[in-house]
């Protein structure tokens, strides 16, 4: 994960601190508020496509759906696993 992190600082070509301060930026909070919304309904539709009865379960479909919540889950929480590779290379936050 830490690869991953530092691909995205490159990308970004900005300080580690700045991706830390995301979680206080008015854009950022209401992007990971629509996710949220976002996530609630994927959930619902993964659940009922796995306890459908009598109906054959698209595997496909569930594996989409468990992708797309692992990729917002993996970007929401961008900011915390900066502050966690700072705390851990030793920078004050």
């Amino acid at each position: 994960m830490s690869e991953a992190l530092e691909e995205i600082e490159l990308g970004l070509e900005t300080d580690p601190h700045l991706i830390v301060a995301l979680e206080r930026n008015r854009g950022w909070l209401s992007l990971q508020g629509h996710l949220e919304g976002r996530r609630t309904a994927y959930e619902r539709q993964l659940l009922a496509s796995i306890f459908a009865r009598g109906e054959p379960v698209d595997q496909r479909r569930i594996d989409y759906v468990r992708g797309y919540l692992d990729a917002m889950d993996w970007m929401t929480s961008l900011p915390e696993r900066m502050r966690r590779k700072l705390k851990e290379e030793g920078h004050a936050e």
